[in-house]
């Protein structure tokens, strides 16, 4: 028997790599965030955080899905740049209606 994904478990596998992706990055971005309050409620903070957040991801995830071999950095970051990229369009949507409101700096 070989081991691995088939077309009986891929689905279930996307599916539970997606969700890992996405609370994974989300407690990223948050952490990332929070640690550069400095920097103002601004597009700046948000493009670094998300940057940090990414790098930082890619680096574990590569590491992670290396499982005994030498690191899979490239799978890494093709699975969690989509996430990422929520993440950020949600951060910017926030600050465009905090601005709105007149709460942004």
């Amino acid at each position: 028997r070989r081991w691995g994904i088939t077309a009986g478990n891929a689905v279930a596998y996307v599916i539970g790599v997606l969700i890992g992706a996405l609370l994974g990055t989300l407690l990223l971005t948050r952490l990332t965030m929070w640690l550069l309050k400095r920097l103002g409620d601004n597009e700046r903070r948000v493009a670094i955080s998300h940057t940090v957040a990414y790098a930082v991801a890619v680096f574990v995830g590569g590491w992670g899905y290396a499982d005994g071999g030498p690191p899979r950095f490239l799978y890494a970051a093709a699975i969690y740049a989509l996430p990422i990229l929520l993440w950020v369009g949600v951060d910017l949507l926030a600050l465009k209606g905090r601005r709105a409101k007149g709460l942004a700096s």
